[in-house]
């Protein structure tokens, strides 16, 4: 976990923060398609392209989250003077990051991924240009930057390095020694993110090191390391050997984190309730990883901090069809997760309730109505919040809830105080409702019980009361519905565990009796004659 205010105190930095990201860079583009006809002389359908956008893609990508997340970005990359590369630059303009280009020969193209969308579906990708970019003198562009830019009191240019290996490939193994040299002697952090490429760091020259499953064997065969399966022995070996601080990404399954004589921490990814789009592609969440990783190396925050924002926040791109954009405000979002998971749960239990229980309710809803129609009554009760729910309902009874109407007979048995302390004192407290059903409930009357559990012992006691007069029983619970559920002719059980959904439901149900009994009787409290009808 992080404070809060240490990360809002990280976001406060960010705008001061320089970043250079040196990598292979890609421009993608999402061609969206319609289907309009099928071919005549075989059934399939005929796409037609109506529009089509290209963003930054690999190190682009790891910049472009850089900025939009307010910091300063620079991306040296092979990007050339083609098409594809003009319209890469414009989209790195859009997202300001400064390029500056890594090889000006007129024969350097810039690689395409692209993207075919149709009907909720992606079609296909196609790679076009996917071979080897070198760098044009890569040791002498990072010299002419180290004299050309501005220097903190450090002399420091930048305050992190990204590199972002990747596909195409654009590095050589004299390129990583160059990049590793000329950060050392400006002590500028340098991260290392194998993004897929098949060449890795020599022992020592990163500082921080991004890998996911299958890239961390590769850098751990290629820096000697003795093989093990187990991640977290390969962690440990990695930060002894090749970098001091190493991020292992794990998928859905999180990430660990680890640091030289440190011990290794797994980050727990609590990602936020994002609708699934049709189309979603996990390419790119790990240029984000990279992205925001960086961004916060430079902002001063430590690898455990640094990885679990990354991550949590590459769990949201995930969810996201075509390009990978985190902004600030979604890393912002990350700050709310609490609030957001119970907002996540109570969407999945109202979405259940839509799903499996509408006929229940309306069940419900009738059976009070008949009640109503025959001059009856409704007796509620409950213990703790659910008899404060008990109380609300027969207030929306006796009044009204949204239209005027006379008031519909109902006694909350959890309202009198010196009646029920009379009865707890004088029977004991499982009888404080069985005795007031016994004194006021009458053949035919409706008796509603409210319990989270469905195992409250006064109200259980209730109810079998109440069905030995006649009366006609719900019963509000939750979980597996308890012994209530087999007592009541109608059960209203809600699809939760927690104590706090269960009560939440109930009154959203209370709330949506009330309003069908508000729209199917009239002024004297009888059914309309149109009230059966949907």
């Amino acid at each position: 976990m992080i404070r809060r205010d240490r990360f809002l105190d990280y976001v406060d930095r960010f705008r001061a923060a320089r970043v250079l990201v040196i990598g292979p860079a890609v421009a993608e583009r999402d061609v969206h398609c319609a289907v309009n006809r099928l071919a005549p002389d075989w059934p399939m359908p005929v796409y037609r392209v109506e529009h089509a956008s290209v963003h930054p893609g690999a190190a682009a990508l790891t910049a472009a989250t850089i900025a939009n997340l307010g910091a300063q970005a620079t991306l040296l990359a092979p990007v050339g003077r083609a098409a594809a590369g003009t319209a890469l630059r414009e989209a790195l303009a859009d997202a300001r990051v400064h390029l500056i280009d890594g090889c000006e020969a007129p024969e350097c193209r810039t690689a395409e991924l692209f993207r075919y969308l149709a009907q909720g579906r992606q079609l296909m990708q196609i790679r076009r240009g996917w071979t080897p970019r070198p760098f044009a003198d890569l040791a002498a562009t990072l010299d002419r930057l180290g004299g050309d830019g501005e220097s903190d009191a450090d002399g420091r240019v930048f305050d992190c390095v990204c590199i972002v290996a990747g596909e195409p490939e654009a590095l050589t193994a004299a390129d990583l020694a160059a990049i590793a040299d000329w950060c050392r002697a400006r002590k500028i952090p340098l991260v290392y993110d194998a993004a897929g490429a098949t060449i890795s760091p020599a022992a020592g020259s990163a500082d921080h090191l991004i890998v996911n499953e299958r890239e961390s064997r590769q850098v751990a065969a290629a820096a000697q390391c003795s093989a093990h399966e187990d991640h977290i022995d390969r962690l440990r070996q990695l930060c002894e050997t090749v970098a001091p601080n190493v991020l292992l990404t794990l998928g859905r399954q999180g990430a660990v984190v680890g640091c030289r004589g440190g011990e290794i921490r797994r980050v727990e990814v609590h990602p936020l309730t994002v609708a699934a789009p049709p189309i979603a592609d996990r390419r790119g969440v790990g240029f984000v990883v990279s992205g925001v990783y960086g961004v916060l190396v430079a902002a001063g925050a430590s690898p455990q901090e640094a990885a679990l924002l990354a991550c949590s926040a590459a769990s949201l791109a995930a969810s996201l069809s075509g390009p990978k954009r985190i902004d600030l405000n979604d890393l912002l979002r990350l700050t709310y997760r609490e609030i957001e998971s119970h907002v996540a749960d109570g969407i999945e239990v109202f979405s259940r309730i839509r799903d499996e229980h509408l006929p229940v309710i309306d069940r419900a809803a009738r059976l009070l109505m008949e009640a109503y129609n025959e001059g009856k009554q409704a007796l509620v009760f409950g213990n703790g919040g659910s008899a404060a729910e008990a109380n609300h309902l027969v207030g929306e009874l006796t009044g009204r809830f949204k239209e005027n109407r006379p008031g519909l007979p109902s006694i909350s048995l959890s309202a009198n105080d010196s009646l029920t302390t009379c009865l707890a004192n004088d029977y004991g407290y499982e009888d404080v409702f069985a005795r007031q059903i016994e004194t006021f409930c009458r053949e035919g009357d409706v008796v509603i019980g409210l319990s989270t559990s469905g195992r409250s012992a006064n109200v259980i006691r209730a109810m079998e009361r109440a069905r030995q007069r006649g009366a006609r029983v719900i019963a509000f619970t939750g979980r597996d519905g308890g012994a209530m559920a087999e007592l009541a002719d109608v059960a209203i059980i809600v699809p939760s565990e927690s104590t706090a959904r269960i009560q939440e439901a109930h009154l959203f149900i209370i709330h949506v009796l009330c309003d069908m009994l508000d729209r199917r009787l009239d002024s004297q409290g009888r059914l309309h004659p149109s009230a059966s009808e949907m």
